[in-house]
């Protein structure tokens, strides 16, 4: 295994672990061409509506959601349950 190949392994193992999931997209067809770009353009715009997040909260703390989660992640949608443990919600 040569150094560079050391690198991309620690590369992709710093990656997974910083996420629960990843979406690796290769762009190799027309590089840097415009014809590309608009291809990842649409690639993006196509996966950022398959991927839903959601909280599910309590309805007793309702009230106390911060603000700042949505500014955060615009596409989170939260869900209101009477229940109050994780087995509930």
């Amino acid at each position: 295994m040569t150094d560079w190949d050391n690198v991309r392994k620690e590369a992709r193992i710093g990656i997974l672990m910083r996420s629960a999931a990843s979406v690796i997209i290769a762009s190799d067809y027309a590089g840097g061409e415009d014809k590309s770009w608009n291809d990842l353009r649409s690639t993006l715009k196509a996966r950022a509506e398959q991927v839903e997040f959601l909280l599910v909260e309590s309805t007793a703390h309702g009230d106390g959601i911060p603000a700042d989660l949505t500014a955060i992640l615009p596409s989170l949608r939260v869900i209101f349950s009477p229940g109050t443990s994780s087995y509930d919600l």
